[in-house]
């Protein structure tokens, strides 16, 4: 009880502290500036609340306190003392926990640092704060487990398997860290309509946006690792409506960036981008509605499906929609507004393009992701299954669990194909602006000069087509996404060499680009090269040759967890590597569970999936159930059940077994048996077959039997038949070039990251030491300390 009440004290007073924060910066621009320190109190204690909430549910995962419900939800003693904290945001009230954690420390960092725009965008900040500890409270996590006989539980029911792993470690901190960091332009983008500072707001904006850009990025790629190397279905992208809704606004994120740099270069695009700006942070909530409402549990295998936030969120998603809309429409016919570049051949004209297409992409995923919610609509759903029926594949609620019951309401999702269908054409034409766009001047340029930028990109992209053409890319589709992709990482390449000399700082957008397209070469070339998924059956110490590799199975074994490890050894080219997917039990998800192996070279993976161990089988024995029948050698036998003794006062107990025997086309009964001697100290002597003769010479005896299951097994001695050995099933697939996926990402990240450097030093949010020597040559400022525009 002491627990439960001092951790929802915390979260109470912490909610107090925050939504005192945020009423008291509401009041600075209101004619109270006296409420400024108000603001700045309540947004530090609010933050030592959070810390004090983050370390209390750790120290309670650490000690093993199974008498608090979350702790013995999702800990146990088997876990190790890492997992065990990353089992704090493992379930529904911890994600609220590290988000509500980031969004406090992003707010610390606009204390003093906004200038004019503090009260403004920390009343905003603090207010999306409130909401967050209020979705913590309502999910407490400090809630005790009580038990029917009042003791605390000795263990807990232990973390989902498939979490243990490292990239889940770091992926869900950094994926909040990307949401947490998303309310900071909305913040702004409020902030610079209240102020009627239609440019001033995107100054300071601009890097916030970046940066969450750039994390929520890398919390992707953390996601599909996991995947990839976890889930044994491989791939690292299904469309699970999960990943799309963290999907949705980082690509909405990226238009946002791309407008800003519009509107800070020659003032245009104002209205566009406060509306991005507010509708990147409604679709981060609206994910969060999706995810953790329960309206996706029929279609996601990774959505929350506890209930108790569905009408909270959904009122505060109304919340930050009417604010930012209301702010809008009151400030839009002030916001002064000035023309794009008419000419075709300008920054301008091909960045709002790129915004278009990746504003069509964003919509495209959000519909998909939306359609269980939009076709619960009354009669809407039963139109839309009629006119998608017709070209999609629809997900009636059974896709996750076959055993499901069809919805007859009109509910249904969208599967993968309908994303990889209408998604890869918009990024084709993506790849192509993605080309051009970064050679142009802001208003206009010359044809002749970007004739000659091009050329040498150009035949490096026609030959690595030629190349993909050769081995195998016999769709068009394909090599041209080969192609356009190889040319946009040459033209951007050409940028940050051209770009180096201006400051190594300069690069981050260009760099971002290069990764984006080196991603995209990736996926293509681990889909459509990929070979195609193959099972094989490879006995214990033989090996099987596969895909250019050598794959041999050492056998079964348990590893200290008590998991089931198939060992195997992959040679190629001389060089031996060990291979150890896991098939194994989990009494916690009550099933099987596999997880596969990956054998990575420099320019392929080699991707084992476990399906199934075959023990060792002995050809001389049958086991079976009652009423079964099985053949050994010449004979056919079928279990007919057991005799029993009917005299208990006896120390001896003779169990025997009713078997039909047919051999060379006659039936014979017999039952062999097995005396228990209760007096015998000798186990040796306290169990004694009974064997009976069979017809052609052998004997017939019990070596086994379960009479609560009833099942036996019989042994027939004299046959000497072979013992087959265990054996390994797996599936084999080899994916040329998923390196690239996971380099172009990482790229793109470090991209981003220094964009946030130059962004934050041009808002004068960052000071770095100057640099000397050689070093100064490749600084960002010039030598005389000023600062590029």
């Amino acid at each position: 009880m002491t627990v439960y009440f001092f951790g929802t004290l915390l979260i109470v007073a912490t909610i107090a502290m925050a939504a005192m924060a945020s009423i008291s910066y509401l009041l600075v621009p209101l004619g109270r500036p006296a409420a400024m320190s108000y603001g700045r109190w309540g947004t530090r204690l609010s933050m030592v609340g959070v810390l004090a909430v983050v370390v209390m549910l750790n120290y309670l995962f650490v000690a093993q306190r199974y008498d608090v419900e979350y702790v013995y939800n999702y800990s146990s003693s088997e876990l190790e003392p890492y997992f065990r904290v990353a089992a704090v945001w493992a379930g529904q009230p911890g994600s609220f926990v590290i988000w509500a954690l980031w969004g406090i420390i992003g707010a610390q960092f606009l204390i003093r640092r906004t200038r004019h725009n503090e009260p403004y965008v920390l009343s905003v900040v603090m207010m999306i704060q409130t909401a967050l500890l209020i979705f913590m409270l309502i999910r407490n996590p400090f809630i005790l487990h009580i038990t029917a006989d009042g003791l605390p539980p000795a263990d807990g029911k232990g973390l989902n398997p498939t979490l243990h792993n490292m990239w889940m470690l770091i992926h869900p901190p950094i994926l909040f860290v990307g949401f947490a960091l998303m309310a900071i332009p909305y913040g702004y983008a409020i902030a610079g309509l209240w102020r009627r500072d239609y440019d001033g707001w995107v100054k300071y904006a601009l890097p916030w946006a970046t940066a969450s850009w750039s994390t929520l990025g890398l919390a992707l790629l953390l996601g599909g690792y996991w995947a990839y190397e976890t889930l044994g279905w491989g791939g690292y992208w299904a469309w699970d409506p999960v990943e799309n809704s963290a999907l949705v606004p980082w690509l909405t994120v990226a238009a946002l960036i791309h407008g800003m740099l519009v509107q800070r270069a020659n003032g245009s695009m104002r209205r566009i981008n406060v509306i991005m700006a507010v509708a990147t942070y409604s679709l981060v909530f609206y994910s969060t509605f999706l995810t953790r409402s329960g309206v996706l549990s029929s279609f996601s295998v990774h959505s929350f499906v506890e209930e108790g936030l569905k009408w909270i969120m959904t009122t505060f998603l109304l919340i930050i929609i009417v604010l930012g809309t209301s702010v809008i429409i009151w400030r839009w016919r002030d916001i002064p507004q000035l023309p794009l570049s008419e000419k075709l051949l300008s920054r301008d004209s091909f960045f709002s393009l790129m915004i278009l297409v990746i504003l069509l992409m964003a919509g495209i995923v959000a519909l998909g992701t939306s359609m269980p919610v939009i076709s619960s609509i009354p009669r809407v759903g039963t139109a839309l299954q009629e006119f998608l029926g017709s070209v999609f594949t629809l997900d009636d609620g059974t896709t996750y669990d076959p055993n499901a019951q069809p919805f007859e309401d009109g509910r249904f999702g969208l599967v993968g194909s309908f994303y990889s269908t209408s998604v890869p054409p918009l990024g084709l034409i993506l790849a192509v602006l993605m080309i051009i766009g970064p050679l142009l001047g802001q208003r206009d340029s010359n044809a002749r000069a970007l004739l000659r930028t091009i050329r040498i990109p150009g035949v490096v992209a026609f030959v690595v087509t030629a190349i993909a053409v050769v081995l195998g890319a016999r769709s068009i589709f394909v090599a041209l996404y080969v192609g356009i992709a190889t040319f946009a990482v040459g033209t951007n390449i050409v940028m940050i060499v051209r770009t180096l000399k201006a400051g190594w700082l300069r690069i981050g957008g260009y760099l971002a680009h290069v990764g984006i397209m080196i991603f995209v070469v990736g996926a293509i070339a681990s889909t459509w090269y990929a070979t195609p998924e193959t099972r094989i059956l490879v006995p214990e110490g033989q090996t099987m040759s596969i895909y250019g590799y050598d794959v041999a199975f050492n056998g079964w074994r348990m590893d200290a967890k008590g998991q089931g490890v198939l060992d195997m050894n992959v040679t190629r080219g001389g060089r031996v590597t060990s291979a150890t997917p896991m098939l194994y039990f989990n009494p916690r998800m009550g099933a099987t569970m596999a997880t596969p192996s990956v054998r990575s070279d420099l320019y392929q993976d080699m991707y084992i999936s476990p399906v199934e161990y075959q023990p060792p089988f002995d050809r001389n024995i049958a086991d079976l159930n009652q009423g079964q029948t099985k053949e050994v050698g010449p004979y056919a036998i079928t279990f007919n059940g057991f005799v029993v003794p009917t005299d208990k006062t006896t120390d001896k107990a003779d169990i025997s077994a009713q078997l039909t025997i047919v051999y060379e086309g006659k039936s014979y009964d017999i039952t062999p048996g097995i005396i228990v001697l209760a007096n015998e100290t000798d186990p040796a002597k306290a169990v004694q077959e009974m064997p009976v003769e069979l017809p052609g010479g052998y004997t017939a005896s019990m070596a086994a039997f379960d009479p609560n299951q009833k099942r036996v097994i019989v042994r027939v001695g004299g046959l000497n038949l072979p013992v087959d050995p265990a054996r390994a099933v797996v599936t084999v697939t080899v994916k040329p070039g998923i390196v690239l996926v996971w380099a172009g990402i990482i790229i793109a990240v470090l991209g981003g990251a220094i964009a946030v450097v130059r962004r934050q030093l041009e808002a004068g949010q960052l000071t770095l030491p100057s640099f000397k020597g050689a070093l100064a040559k490749l600084a960002f400022w010039r030598r005389d300390g000023s600062v590029p525009a």
